[in-house]
């Protein structure tokens, strides 16, 4: 709620619901709250880090009402690391991926999408973590996988 104050003089969070004990007992904004300014209402959520991040994703960015504190950090900036990071991970993911011999992103693909598994299982599989047991014991593996295959 702060980092939200900080961004937008504007922006509200107004009870919406009942009122818990555990709010009165320990102080924190723990009840269900909806994010609202002059401009637009949001949804209400006891996770206001969720309602907040959605609302300015939706509302915040250009708004010509905003009535910035100049005090940073903000919810803006923070919002923007977290595009960042996220930016960051996913390029990261893309460059691990691409890293990785075609063997291994089959594999990868194949438990990520079951149906795909299952279409490939009269493929000859590649030499994978099996293969360090030698032919007899990856033979038996690809057997096994094989009969599993039949079966369903």
């Amino acid at each position: 709620m702060e980092m939200a104050r900080r961004h937008c003089l504007n922006m509200t969070f107004t009870e919406f619901g009942g009122q818990g004990m555990a709010e009165a007992a320990t102080g924190l904004p723990i009840n269900t709250r909806q994010v609202s300014c002059l401009v637009a209402h949001g949804g209400a959520s006891a996770n206001l880090d969720w309602i907040v991040g959605e609302f300015y994703e939706q509302h915040c960015v250009g708004c010509s009402h905003r009535r910035p504190t100049g005090d940073v950090p903000n919810l803006a900036t923070v919002m923007d690391e977290r595009k960042e990071a996220a930016a960051r991970a996913e390029e990261a993911e893309r460059a691990e991926t691409a890293k990785r011999p075609e063997g291994a992103r089959m594999r990868i693909n194949l438990i990520a999408a079951p149906a795909g598994a299952l279409a490939a299982i009269g493929m000859r599989l590649q030499a994978g973590p099996a293969a360090a047991f030698g032919p007899a014991q990856s033979s038996s593996s690809e057997q096994r996988l094989l009969c599993g295959g039949r079966r369903a």
